[in-house]
């Protein structure tokens, strides 16, 4: 997996990433990002939330992209 960005939304974080992975049987690459928003309470994670869009990232945090 690959870190692509860290920001601030408001009063959360929110990571993005790219999953690399490959096909079982195929073994066909495949990718999909992947949006964790992240909420922080006394400097620690205290709720994580996975996305697979930015788009419902940002509306779940109460913001539009």
């Amino acid at each position: 997996m690959d870190l692509l960005d860290v920001r601030a939304v408001g009063a959360q974080v929110l990571a993005s990433y790219r999953a690399l992975g490959a096909g079982k049987s195929s073994g066909v690459p495949t990718e999909m990002p992947i949006f964790d928003l992240l909420t922080f309470r006394d400097g620690l994670i205290a709720r994580r939330e996975t996305f697979y869009t930015e788009a419902e990232a940002l509306e779940a945090a109460g913001l539009s992209e």
